[in-house]
């Protein structure tokens, strides 16, 4: 990565801080400080840089578009990332995100009130992006669109009656959604507002990117889906290539099944090559950060799921 690139990510880093200062100045004129915790914004550098990367890349890219108003785009952009997440954690009697309302112990009442204040957001700073009503209620449309195809994802996944989906079946009704459009939702501010290709290529380089990072959980989360009763794309491809479902069960608790492993690490490369087709996609439209940075992105998350000696396999048959 080039000089003038880092510079820019860390000024990009600072303008994210400045939108994560701004979304707490937001939650604090409905909730009193001591009531919530807002987590992660005073990390160090690196890990800071890490942890909100994609939210960095999206902001880099409107940058490089030249996109006004990057603090409102940022602001819209998490609204839309805490509406999913606290719609999830209902849904999963969960906590997960940044925002913590730590006064509500109730969880349903604690993302509920979270997803109330994400709304706000997100109307506000439309308004502040969008100059003209009718474009503002259009956008909206848009976005609700893009939320609903992901929610039809998430709900897509559960197994009924033990039926297990085909791969190309779990890759198209829910990885396009709950990953590809998870990413690309980004782009639809400033995709409606400036019409530009460069935008539109960039969005679809995010939606492989996405597509890509949502086969790669389920590779790593195969047990986790199996017990969760959830469909799960390693599992439907193993199915697909012969492998009986107890051996795949067997496999899930004991991985030393070589005929299957031989499929893992097919499915891992197809995992990279699809994220880095994204990052090409960025390169070839101009963006600093291209193919080269992916395949060094991709080395760091192989790195923290401990599957290092998968990545090494993959460089070495390159």
């Amino acid at each position: 990565m080039k000089i003038n690139t880092i510079n820019k990510i860390n000024k990009l880093k600072n303008i994210h801080k400045e939108i994560e200062l701004k979304y707490i100045n937001y939650i604090l004129k409905y909730v009193n400080k001591q009531d919530f915790e807002y987590k992660c914004i005073d990390l160090p550098n690196d890990e800071y840089i890490q942890k909100n990367f994609f939210t960095i890349l999206m902001l880099l890219i409107m940058d490089n578009n030249r996109v006004e108003n990057l603090i409102s785009n940022g602001l819209v952009i998490h609204a839309i990332r805490n509406v999913i997440t606290n719609t999830d954690n209902i849904i999963d009697n969960d906590s997960k995100g940044n925002l913590d309302i730590v006064k509500l112990e109730n969880l349903v009442l604690k993302n509920v009130m979270s997803l109330l204040i994400a709304n706000d957001i997100l109307e506000n700073e439309l308004t502040n992006i969008v100059p003209k009503i009718e474009d503002v209620i259009f956008i909206k449309n848009q976005l609700l669109k893009s939320i609903y195809e992901i929610a039809k994802g998430e709900e897509a996944r559960k197994i009924i009656n033990n039926k297990y989906m085909s791969y190309d079946k779990v890759i198209q009704e829910i990885h396009t959604k709950i990953g590809g459009e998870l990413l690309a939702i980004s782009m639809i501010v400033p995709q409606n507002i400036y019409k530009s290709e460069r935008i539109f290529a960039f969005k679809d380089a995010l939606f492989k990117i996405g597509l890509s990072l949502q086969l790669l959980d389920d590779i790593t989360d195969i047990k986790e889906d199996y017990e969760a009763n959830t469909q799960n794309a390693f599992f439907s491809y193993l199915l697909e290539k012969g492998i009986k479902e107890e051996e795949i069960i067997k496999y899930i608790y004991d991985s030393k099944n070589l005929d299957i492993s031989k499929f893992y690490n097919d499915l891992i490369k197809c995992s990279i090559d699809k994220g880095l087709e994204g990052f090409l996609e960025f390169e070839k439209n101009g963006l600093e950060i291209g193919y080269k940075d992916g395949l060094k992105l991709m080395e760091f998350m192989f790195t923290n799921r401990n599957m290092k000696k998968e990545w090494q396999s993959y460089i070495k048959n390159v």
